[in-house]
């Protein structure tokens, strides 16, 4: 990123020196969406903080942060978030100095099941314990609900058409790719919700974007960041999304890892009273979708042969069967 970019808007800065906040590091500055975050520390003291801030100008950013601030005081001191900092006018957090994220954990250890899986069984238990306390305490009225047809789309679509080729792709192709999943996931969302009504599908409070770069490991403890989509949606979608994440992590690890892994998450499930049908529907056709060549995010390859890439494309196909 360039210098320029990193300047703060005067008013954040005012702010900032009001509170007595010295900039350390700028790691965020988004004039479009008018959010701006960054590291740095009280006059005097030795304590990171990262803060951020939304333009109050700018109403449906900052009320993001707004519904980002009441979580992280919900869930502080449970062991789920980085410790909350009140600071007037910011959301300000620890700063985590030296952790990694749980996508990069995983690939460093993906050669020793017994790391890997215990990984996994401590992202599955902070996300069940995150689930019970936001949808037990937390007023539902306040943050935005999204149908299930909406939030199927927006899984699909990111799984994807965030970059699924290599970048040497032709454009035709790609645009092809893109049209032809636009259409694919909107059929699929609405077959989806035709042959599960009979399921009495539970609308829940979710965190919206919970991805392995959004979970934060140091010295064994996790921590969830990023609630700014936090919304009500569907539990189940949510875990698939996680699930094929990992899956596409591990295809390169033991097949064992795998079957511990999904009988880790239908465990979890089972535990929160959620569709273990759903959650199948929706794994098996986002797995089919990063089966080409790439993971979310273009991030890494995925390499699993043509076979399995027939076999993946039909068990998402038999869903609808």
């Amino acid at each position: 990123m360039r210098e320029e970019n990193k300047t703060l808007p005067k008013t954040f800065a005012s702010l900032l020196d009001k509170n007595y906040i010295e900039v350390e590091d700028v790691l965020q500055v988004n004039s479009y969406k008018g959010r701006y975050c960054i590291v740095g520390r009280k006059r005097g003291e030795d304590r990171k903080l990262l803060i951020k801030w939304n333009n109050t100008h700018m109403r449906e950013h900052y009320s993001k942060l707004e519904k980002e601030r009441m979580i992280y005081v919900l869930l502080d001191g449970q062991d789920i978030t980085p410790e909350f900092i009140p600071i007037h006018g910011f959301l300000a957090t620890d700063f985590i100095s030296g952790s990694v994220t749980v996508r990069s954990y995983l690939i460093k250890n993906r050669s020793n099941p017994k790391k890997t899986d215990h990984m996994i069984c401590s992202v599955l238990k902070d996300w069940e314990k995150m689930f019970r306390i936001v949808n037990r305490d937390f007023d539902s009225n306040r943050i935005q609900r999204i149908s299930l047809g909406e939030q199927f789309h927006l899984e699909m679509y990111n799984a994807w058409v965030s970059k699924p080729f290599d970048a040497h792709s032709s454009k035709i192709l790609h645009t092809c790719n893109h049209v032809g999943f636009w259409l694919f996931t909107r059929i699929n969302a609405h077959r989806i919700r035709n042959m599960l009504k009979s399921n009495q599908l539970v609308p829940v409070i979710i965190h919206g974007d919970y991805h392995l770069n959004n979970i934060l490991v140091l010295d064994e403890r996790l921590y969830t960041i990023d609630f700014e989509n936090l919304c009500i949606g569907y539990a189940e979608i949510e875990l698939a999304y996680l699930y094929v994440q990992i899956w596409a992590l591990m295809v390169k690890g033991k097949e064992d890892v795998i079957q511990r892994m999904d009988q880790l998450f239908c465990e979890t499930l089972e535990k929160c009273n959620l569709s273990v049908g759903f959650f199948t529907v929706c794994q098996r056709i986002l797995l089919s979708q990063i089966s080409m060549n790439r993971s979310f995010f273009a991030q890494e390859r995925v390499d699993i042969g043509l076979t399995s890439k027939v076999r993946l494309w039909r068990d998402a196909l038999s869903v609808f069967s």
